[in-house]
């Protein structure tokens, strides 16, 4: 079809040129050869694009069953179907050969191409492929390391929840834990035992349910310490006393969400150190009688109302009347302790004025401190106004301090007693600051337990017992008393006496 078309094309070309030639013979052979090379690449064009048309029906049909064949089989094809074209002024074989070319080389191309997009789009699938896999297996690992920590932690908190559950059920106290409304979050079995529980409370109100007990302060969201209580039943056959220690439970935001009480049945105690109390308060009673017969004795011996005495004598009568005191101190000391445990300690307390009672002590002391060399020096802020206190018992703790301060202080020294107001003027306060020996930081802590004496390394003995009450005294007016110290470089004692007294006039 194609070689027809081409010749009807070159027969109505042809004639045309002749006639013209014939009208025009002034045609030059230049004109000739440029119509025939104008009809030539027409019909090249026209060839070309009548083969790319072919190409593309050609490799649409290759596509299915030449899909199957070697390449040199493929192309064997490709040239028989290309033998049925023919191009005017070239053999067959050429045209074949040239329309292959150009064919392969355009198959070539779009096969390098589609090759190459479809090697990229592979290398992309494989890389992200890759990556997915390695971000699975990196975030598999780290699961898998929180599941291992999780799982140790679980295992540590379960052994040490076993070890304090059972270190919490073999307490010989009694352990209850409570929430904000006072319901039983923790009860060990010391607790049930001391309570009288027979069932689990858990859950319930701490005060339902107790038996014969009633057991209301534990309830109370009052700050931490320890206290004692004491239970009786309602028939007054049952009688126990508890010593109590509890905590207060916050949560982060500061706020209140329980408590822990520690309950220890102290009634056989308790019934002992009244017993012991007993003893001792009558045993230092019957004590006093006989001490003070023998110093109103001595006391005569030495006035020699009775008769003229030698040097020597004086001498063992002075002896025996200083030690005389020493044990009346000691018998004193112990009367005031038992006095305190036991509740039996008498304030008689009325409006005094505290730079007085504060002279008065230190002249009773000049005497002594003369003696040794030591100058007692009185700084008072005279604005202080009179304030309600017991004036015996203020005298015993001035006399315990400046005493102590007289021991502790070589000759030479000074003690300077001053009362000033405190920071808030809420209070008076007095110091006993001296230019003594000191105390060292580890007695520091233990200054004022009952029978610490620290003074014996230098000759210096007492009771042990001065500070102990110095403090209980002050503390039942409403103070608080402390030391400040250093070795070498003397020490201050200090306590407070409140404006508003928490003790009535008249005698508690």
């Amino acid at each position: 079809m194609l070689t027809s078309t081409v010749a009807e094309a070159w027969r109505l070309v042809m004639p045309a040129a002749a006639v013209a030639s014939a009208k025009e013979e002034s045609l030059t052979v230049p004109v000739l050869i440029m119509i025939s090379a104008a009809l030539g690449i027409f019909t090249i064009g026209y060839l070309l694009y009548r083969t790319y048309l072919r190409r593309e029906v050609d490799i649409l049909e290759m596509t299915g069953a030449a899909s199957q064949l070697s390449d040199p089989q493929r192309e064997a094809l490709l040239r028989q179907k290309l033998s049925r074209l023919s191009v005017p002024g070239l053999s067959s074989e050429e045209a074949l050969d040239k329309i292959s070319r150009v064919v392969r080389e355009e198959a070539d191309e779009r096969l390098r191409s589609v090759r190459q997009e479809l090697t990229l789009k592979v290398q992309r699938l494989e890389e992200e492929k890759t990556h997915e896999v390695e971000t699975v297996r990196k975030d598999l690992t780290d699961v898998k390391q929180r599941f291992e920590a999780v799982e140790t932690a679980y295992r540590q908190v379960d052994e040490q929840k076993k070890t304090t559950e059972a270190v919490v059920k073999s307490m010989a106290e009694g352990l209850v834990v409570v929430n904000q409304k006072g319901e039983v979050l923790l009860m060990n079995p010391s607790a049930e035992r001391i309570l009288g529980v027979k069932e689990k409370k858990l859950g319930r109100p701490l005060s339902q349910d107790l038996g014969e007990e009633m057991l209301i302060s534990m309830q109370s969201h009052g700050p931490a310490g320890e206290k004692v209580i004491e239970y009786q039943s309602k028939n007054d056959s049952t009688k126990k006393i508890l010593r109590q220690s509890s905590a207060v439970i916050q949560n982060e935001n500061g706020q209140t969400i329980g408590m822990v009480n520690i309950l220890t049945d102290v009634t056989k105690q308790r019934e002992l150190d009244e017993m012991k109390n007993k003893f001792v308060s009558n045993v230092t009673h019957e004590l006093r009688t006989p001490i003070v017969a023998m110093q109103k004795a001595i006391a005569i011996l030495l006035n020699q109302s009775a008769g003229t005495l030698s040097e020597t004598q004086m001498g063992f009568l002075t002896i025996i009347s200083r030690n005389l005191s020493h044990l009346s101190r000691l018998v004193e000391d112990v009367l005031d302790v038992a006095k305190i445990d036991s509740g039996n300690m008498k304030f008689n307390v009325s409006l005094n004025r505290l730079d007085k009672v504060i002279e008065d002590v230190c002249e009773t002391f000049d005497t002594w401190a003369n003696s040794k060399d030591i100058r007692i020096l009185r700084e008072f802020d005279r604005s202080i106004p009179e304030l309600v206190f017991d004036r015996d018992k203020v005298r015993q703790v001035l006399i315990n301090l400046i005493g102590n301060a007289i021991k502790f202080t070589p000759a030479g020294g000074f003690i300077t007693v001053r009362a000033s107001w405190s920071e808030d003027r809420q209070s008076v306060r007095v110091s006993v600051a001296d230019s003594g020996i000191g105390i060292s930081k580890e007695n520091m802590a233990h200054l004022f337990g009952r029978f610490e004496q620290f003074g014996d390394h230098q000759g210096i003995s007492g009771t042990g017992l001065g500070l102990n009450i110095a403090r209980e005294l002050v503390e039942r007016h409403g103070g608080r008393i402390w030391a400040e110290s250093e070795e070498k470089k003397g020490s201050t004692f200090m306590f407070t006496l409140p404006i508003k007294s928490p003790l009535t006039q008249g005698g508690v």
